[in-house]
């Protein structure tokens, strides 16, 4: 089955695993550690709309369950 018959027209989280640092400048940058993703094109293809470290702010605000998690190995 290919991911995208699963998430079609569906919002979707993915985990990119533990936040990662890295140097830009004379600084470090923390890269966020999920993406919604929500589908355009009539749900045939999907863009992240938001990132964030807060799993459960974006579950609760695009309405995704646990089941459209997906942690990138």
């Amino acid at each position: 089955m290919k991911w995208e018959e699963v998430f079609a027209g569906k919002c979707f989280i993915s985990d990119l695993g533990a936040v990662q640092k890295i140097e830009l400048g004379d600084g470090q940058v923390s890269l966020m550690q999920y993406a919604a993703w929500a589908p355009v094109d009539g749900g045939t293809k999907h863009q992240i709309v938001e990132i964030s470290c807060n799993l459960d702010h974006l579950m609760e605000k695009y309405d995704i369950p646990p089941e459209r998690i997906c942690t990138v190995a």
